[in-house]
C-alpha cells in the first residue's frame, strides 16, 4: 500500500514556533509532515508501514455529502445527470480510523434519451448515430447481403468464453420511445435466425438453448417478451412459411444470406403486457448458453407503428454494362456514366424509400457517351433509388448516402 503523504499548505515557520521540539501526540497510526516548498520531512510516524490507500479528494467529498444531507439539500435518493453516454462503474467508499472501505462496483451503460414516438422506420442505412444502443451488436453491410442491416457478431460467442457460467444475451436497444397506438402489426421486420436449436423443448425450457425475441420496458429496467423466443428449428413461422433453411444453415455451418430473409409481424399487447398509451422502449436480445455457437442473428427493414414504403418490393433491373453508377455507397456526390449507349436526353429521378422525388434532372448524352454528377449530399443519410429513362427504356438502381 502506498504511504499517505499530507502537504500542508502554508507558510508558518514552525521551527520558530517550537512545535517541533515538542512531543508531538497523533493518535493516527501513520503519518508523514512534509515542507511543501522545501520537500523536507518534518515529522513522521510509521512512515514505511503498509496500509490501505486513502484519499483526501474522497474523503472531502463524503463531509461535503453529508453536509447536504444534513442540511436537506439532498437526499439519499437523489437522482443525477450524466451528460455523456457510455460505460460507466459506480462504487461507493467508507472510511473508519483512517482506512478506505470500498464497495462491490455496479457497472451501469449511459444511453441517451431521444424524444418518444408513435412510430419509427429504418432500412439500417439511415441511422444518424444515436437511434440504438448495441451490446455486442452492430450495424453495417454483412457477406451475403446487400446493403446494410442490424447483424449480432457473426458467429456470435458461447458463454463460457465470455466468462458466464449460466450463459449471456447481446441486445440492440432502440433509444427512441415508443407510444403504443392501435396500429397493427405494431412490428414489422425481416430476418435470418442462424443459432443453435433446442433439443425438441419450447422456451422457457432449460433445453431450449440459444434463441432470439423481441421485449419491450416500461422503465428500461423490466424487460418482457412481446413474442415468445424462437431459433432456427421453433421460429413461429409468419404467412405460412417455415425455418427450414435457418436449420439447414445450422446444420451445415452454413451463414446467413439475403435468400434466408423471412417476414415477423408482432403486435404489442399481443401478451398482455401492454395497452394503447403505454410508452415503451424495444429492444432485440440473442441469448447464448454456455457452448455450442452459430451464425447469429440479422434484422433488416424494421416498421414499427408504420406502414411500408412505397418503393418497397420494386424490381430494380440491372443496369447495362456500359452505365455506371459510382461511388455506392456515396457520400451524396456521385456520378452516372454512359458510355456509348442511351444516345440522347435521359430524365433522372432521384426517390426516397417512401417514394417522394427529391431531384429530377435532365441528363445530356446526344454524344451516347458522358458523365454526369449528382448531388444529394443535403438530404439525410439513407436509401434512395437512381431512375433512369429514355422513350420505353427505363432502369432503376439502389444508392446508399452515408
Amino acid at each position: 500500500m502506498k504511504n499517505i503523504i499530507i502537504k500542508i499548505f502554508f507558510f508558518l515557520i514552525l521551527l520558530n514556533c517550537g512545535l517541533l521540539k515538542a512531543e508531538i501526540n497523533i493518535k493516527a497510526s501513520t503519518v508523514i509532515l512534509k515542507d511543501y516548498l522545501s520537500g523536507k520531512i518534518l515529522y513522521e510516524k510509521n512512515a514505511d508501514e503498509r496500509i490501505y490507500p486513502a484519499s483526501m479528494t474522497k474523503i472531502m467529498t463524503a463531509l461535503i455529502t453529508f453536509e447536504l444531507l444534513k442540511n436537506g439539500e439532498i437526499t439519499l435518493d437523489e437522482k443525477f445527470v450524466v451528460s455523456e453516454k457510455g460505460d460507466y462503474i459506480i462504487q461507493a467508499f467508507g472510511y473508519k480510523d483512517g482506512a478506505e472501505y470500498p464497495s462491490n462496483q455496479l457497472e451501469i451503460t449511459v444511453n441517451p434519451i431521444l424524444e418518444a414516438k408513435t412510430s419509427f422506420v429504418t432500412t439500417f442505412s439511415d441511422l444518424v448515430g444515436d437511434e440504438f444502443s448495441l451490446d455486442r451488436f452492430r450495424i453495417g453491410t454483412q457477406s451475403g447481403f446487400d446493403e446494410r442491416l442490424l447483424n449480432t457478431e457473426h458467429p456470435y460467442e458461447d458463454g463460457v468464453s465470455q466468462g458466464y457460467d449460466n450463459g449471456y444475451s447481446l441486445t440492440a436497444m432502440l433509444n427512441i420511445p415508443i407510444i403504443i397506438t392501435d396500429f397493427k402489426p405494431s412490428i414489422k421486420f425481416k430476418e435470418v435466425v442462424i443459432v443453435e436449436p433446442g433439443d425438441g423443448s419450447s422456451y422457457p425450457s432449460q433445453r431450449f438453448y440459444d434463441y432470439v425475441i423481441v421485449e419491450a420496458s416500461k422503465d428500461g429496467i423490466n424487460w418482457l417478451k412481446l413474442i415468445n423466443a424462437y431459433d432456427s428449428d421453433k421460429c413461429i413461422p409468419v404467412e405460412g412459411d417455415n425455418c427450414v433453411t435457418w436449420l439447414q444453415a445450422y446444420n451445415t455451418g452454413a451463414n446467413g444470406n439475403k435468400n434466408m430473409f423471412k417476414s415477423r409481424e408482432i403486435d404489442f399487447n399481443t401478451t398482455g403486457y401492454f395497452q394503447e398509451g403505454d410508452t415503451v422502449k424495444v429492444r432485440f436480445r440473442l441469448y447464448s448458453d454456455d457452448l455450442t455457437v452459430a451464425w447469429g442473428w440479422g434484422v433488416d427493414d424494421l416498421y414499427i407503428q408504420a406502414e411500408q414504403p412505397v418503393v418497397q418490393g420494386i424490381e430494380f433491373t440491372k443496369l447495362e454494362k456500359n452505365i455506371s453508377i459510382f461511388p455506392n455507397p456515396t457520400n451524396g456526390i456521385f456520378s452516372i456514366e454512359f458510355s456509348d449507349t442511351w444516345k440522347g436526353d435521359v430524365e433522372c429521378k432521384i426517390i426516397d424509400i417512401f417514394g417522394r422525388e427529391i431531384l429530377t434532372k435532365k441528363l445530356n448524352n446526344n454524344l451516347g457517351s458522358s458523365s454526369h454528377e449528382i448531388d444529394i449530399s443535403t438530404k439525410n443519410d439513407g436509401v434512395f433509388i437512381v431512375q433512369l429513362v429514355q422513350d420505353d427504356r427505363k432502369t432503376m438502381k439502389k444508392i446508399i448516402k452515408e
